[in-house]
């Protein structure tokens, strides 16, 4: 219900600025001959914007179901908005919030170049590369932060094991998942800051989630 309600509320807020910017444009011409023009450039406008719109919380659901599988709970995910990706100097593809007991919230917030990865990984050809490592990996770190796993060394590593689970959920077969996984431990997790690695992070070690299977990650 929230869910359905936070969507409505987005399509609302654009009906609304469309019409007061409609409007104010609409003013400005008062010239009768040329309102049939103005009034098709703004339902042109219009459309594009509801598409769009559309697109976005299409992805959001998809993402979010992924999510919630690796969770274990329904859980959703947001994207960042053109003018949230021009404001924010963080730096971070996403988080998520945890409250002063340590229950994290029911949403991660992903940076917009990180979903733009992820929607460009889910309609390409599922091929290895930085981009799609950093998307997919994303989302599957922040998925493990809405398990309620706090500590970033963890997340980390967790996630890396789950990337290939995202990426087969993106489309990918099954060996394109694995290869996927495999670039990202060997060429991307070395880079990360100290807190986000661990020595444990190997296989057959502390934080190996299936010490069982020679697989890795």
């Amino acid at each position: 219900m929230a869910e359905s309600m936070h969507y409505s509320l987005r399509l609302l807020v654009i009906a609304v600025l469309a019409i007061i910017v409609g409007k104010i444009i609409w003013d400005a011409f008062n010239d009768e001959g040329s309102r049939p023009v103005v009034a098709s450039a703004l339902l042109t406008a219009i459309a594009a914007l509801g598409y769009f719109e559309y697109q976005a919380q299409a992805a959001e659901q998809r993402f979010g179901a992924i999510a919630s599988q690796i969770a274990h709970r329904d859980v959703s995910v947001r994207c960042q908005g053109l003018l949230g990706d021009v404001a924010d100097i963080s730096g971070h593809l996403g988080y998520v919030d945890f409250d002063a007991s340590g229950n994290p919230s029911d949403t991660t917030h992903i940076a917009r170049d990180a979903c733009d990865w992820l929607k460009d990984y889910e309609r390409g050809d599922h091929s290895v590369g930085l981009d799609s490592a950093m998307g997919v990996h994303t989302l599957a770190h922040e998925a493990m932060h809405l398990q309620g796993v706090i500590d970033e060394a963890k997340a980390e590593c967790y996630g890396l094991q789950q990337m290939p689970r995202v990426a087969e959920r993106l489309g990918a077969s099954p060996q394109q998942a694995h290869a996927l996984a495999v670039f990202s431990y060997r060429a991307i997790y070395p880079q990360l800051p100290r807190a986000y690695r661990s020595p444990e992070c190997a296989p057959g070690r502390a934080l190996d989630l299936s010490k069982s299977t020679p697989s890795w990650p």
